[in-house]
């Protein structure tokens, strides 16, 4: 598949959370590590279609800053696999627990974190906007967790409310 083709594709995909999406799109810009103007392009299609995406900015900006940006893709792709926030993030959750743990939409981050994790009563609450997927990802994940209202979340009056900051610096988050 030519690049251009697989960047249109990356640009609809819905679900750039997944450590998937984000791998596809390294892949995507080594190949067009070459063509300076082709990368920039790239960077500013995938960046326009996934604005909220805090993992896919610090990817095009790690690229488009390197000496050799098919080498920094692929060493963005290492540093993003041995990410161990899932694993700190499981740790961290209050054991044991009666009270559920609710998570806004399914971040991948979270579902990796709370695998490990199966004493916890976890509740998933759909994102007013771009959760269309929410239940096929529940279903792909080894976390066990159900699908509940605003209302009902309120009523299940959980201990924590896991929220994902797609980007951060000191002072605020997106």
């Amino acid at each position: 598949m030519q690049p251009f083709e697989r960047l249109r594709r990356l640009a609809r995909d819905s679900d750039d959370d997944d450590q998937w999406f984000v791998a596809e799109a390294a892949d995507c810009l080594a190949g067009f590590a070459h063509d300076p103007a082709g990368l920039v392009v790239a960077c500013r299609r995938l960046l326009a279609h996934h604005p909220a995406a805090g993992v896919l900015w610090w990817l095009c900006a790690r690229v488009l800053t390197a000496a050799s940006p098919s080498e920094a893709a692929w060493e963005a792709c290492e540093v993003l696999e041995h990410d161990r926030t899932a694993r700190r993030l499981g740790e961290r959750l209050p054991f044991p627990h009666d009270e559920p743990v609710a998570v806004l939409g399914w971040p991948g981050t979270f579902a990796a974190a709370l695998a490990d994790r199966p004493d916890l009563d976890v509740v998933a609450v759909p994102r007013r906007q771009g959760d269309t997927r929410l239940r096929s990802r529940l279903a792909r994940s080894e976390a066990s967790a159900r699908i509940v209202t605003e209302g009902q979340l309120a009523a299940a009056e959980p201990s924590h409310l896991l929220v994902e900051a797609s980007a951060a610096s000191p002072t605020e988050a997106v």
